[in-house]
């Protein structure tokens, strides 16, 4: 299973949140472990996990007449369509 890497990371704030507003020092190294965690995780996985992807609509180009192949016709004297 893969996770998202932004899944992670916020779980990470949410653990250094907690960390800084309890007194209790265990408290606190129990949540900087589980970030530690957390961060191994990241580094010891690489690329397997998902990055975001970037949400760009693919745009098409049409076709200019520049671009178009022109049909060769034996009985055709010009570019136009109404040329006879």
């Amino acid at each position: 299973m893969q996770i998202p890497l932004h899944k992670i990371l916020t779980k990470m704030q949410t653990e250094l949140d907690q960390a800084k507003q309890t007194n209790n020092e265990e408290k606190v190294k129990e949540h900087l472990v589980i970030i530690r965690t957390l961060c191994d995780l990241v580094i010891e996985e690489g690329n397997k996990i998902e990055q975001p992807q970037p949400t760009t609509p693919s745009i098409q180009q049409p076709i200019t007449t520049a671009q178009a192949t022109k049909l060769k016709e034996d009985d055709g004297n010009g570019d136009s369509i109404f040329d006879f």
